[in-house]
């Protein structure tokens, strides 16, 4: 009968031998085919292979992590699954209050949304490529909103190199990791942020933004009681028009102030989270809201209601006293002696670009008040009295 006795692999040598003869590997035969340069060459062929396999599966790993990257969806896995719980909102490219409204009071509205219902937030910044001091106060408010209530609230830092050195110097990422000045004593630089209790009207803090302000512009301390009656005015409607039985009513008012050297411009912004100047007429009297639906129409034009308390035809106060209630009227007639420069106002669902008289309904409604303005060269200002 045939037998097979292995001596190479897979090639078998045929012999002679009994019937009663087993087929046998020895361990001689294994040794002498490993060392053969024939498996040699198939086994250097085939870890190559198998090589080859790794990285193009390795490759394509790392580019659907860079695509995701990109997108900022990709982070390390254990992080990952800590993030998973987040919402996720993505601010827009053109982040401002006054160039790009609408888009912004929807993040800020969003942002509202998840705090009412506790959830933590993730800000997309990345692809933001412009940003105004607006925004960067209007993020920080929420910001300490956020954290007052222990809801977790993270932000990444913008590509745009330009946008990041502007956030990073408002100072929005130290306040986020817990190590920002909170008190406006501290704050000593000149483009800051200062906030405070809405219970103090800060006429001091007034007083040395003013200071500041005049050195940028004209080199020397200079007197501007637009901005000061401007500041004062927002500060005390903070305090006198809070929202009552909410949270927020004990959140602060927010300033930035904004130095442009090489311009010679001052900016301002300020916000409050009140109820708003259309919303606070529901307090006022029966005959003031009579009076304002004479001027405005039955559905009450917003846009319209807004120019009349600037030119004077209705008043906001809710106190009924003579003195009161001129606030913005004071602030417009400062802006029509040239003590301010593009005076702009967002208020629940209006946006009024007083400069160019430009009047608009918004689609999307901010709860509080929103002004900006600037200080220029040619401002009306007078000397500085000690």
């Amino acid at each position: 009968m045939n037998c097979y006795v292995m001596l190479e692999w897979p090639t078998l040598q045929k012999r002679e031998n009994n019937s009663h003869e087993k087929f046998v590997v020895t361990h001689e035969h294994m040794k002498k085919f490993f060392s053969q340069q024939k498996y040699k060459n198939v086994n250097r062929v085939r870890s190559a292979n198998r090589l080859h396999r790794t990285l193009i599966h390795k490759k394509k790993k790392k580019k659907e992590r860079k695509i995701l990257l990109n997108n900022n969806e990709y982070k390390p896995r254990r992080v990952r699954k800590h993030l998973n719980s987040f919402t996720y909102l993505t601010a827009p490219k053109e982040f401002s209050f006054v160039k790009n409204p609408e888009p912004t009071i929807d993040l800020i509205n969003k942002l509202i949304e998840c705090l009412n219902k506790r959830q933590k937030v993730y800000i997309k910044l990345k692809k933001v490529e412009s940003i105004s001091n607006c925004a960067i106060i209007v993020l920080l408010s929420k910001l300490k909103l956020f954290q007052k209530q222990n809801v977790r609230f993270k932000a990444n830092r913008p590509k745009n190199v330009e946008v990041q050195r502007v956030i990073s110097n408002s100072g929005f990422f130290n306040f986020m990791h817990g190590s920002g000045k909170d008190d406006p004593k501290d704050n000593t630089s000149k483009s800051a942020i200062f906030s405070h209790n809405n219970s103090i009207v800060k006429s001091e803090l007034g007083k040395r933004i003013i200071e500041s302000a005049s050195e940028t512009i004209w080199n020397n301390k200079k007197r501007c009681p637009g901005v000061q009656k401007t500041l004062i005015e927002c500060m005390a409607n903070t305090h006198n028009h809070a929202k009552k039985n909410i949270s927020e009513n004990k959140e602060r008012w927010w300033i930035s102030v904004r130095h442009h050297k090489k311009k010679k411009i001052v900016s301002f912004a300020f916000v409050d989270y009140g109820i708003g100047i259309i919303e606070s007429l529901k307090n006022k009297p029966l005959e003031i809201k009579d009076l304002i639906r004479k001027l405005t129409g039955t559905n009450m034009d917003s846009p319209l209601l807004i120019r009349k308390i600037l030119n004077g035809e209705v008043k906001l106060s809710v106190t009924g006293q003579k003195k009161r209630g001129r606030g913005l009227r004071g602030i417009f007639q400062a802006f029509q002696r040239n003590q301010l420069e593009k005076l702009i106002i967002i208020t629940n669902d209006v946006f009024a670009d007083v400069e160019n008289d430009k009047f608009v309904k918004l689609n999307e409604e901010f709860s509080g008040t929103f002004l900006y303005w600037e200080l220029h060269e040619n401002s009306q200002n007078f000397k500085w009295q000690i």
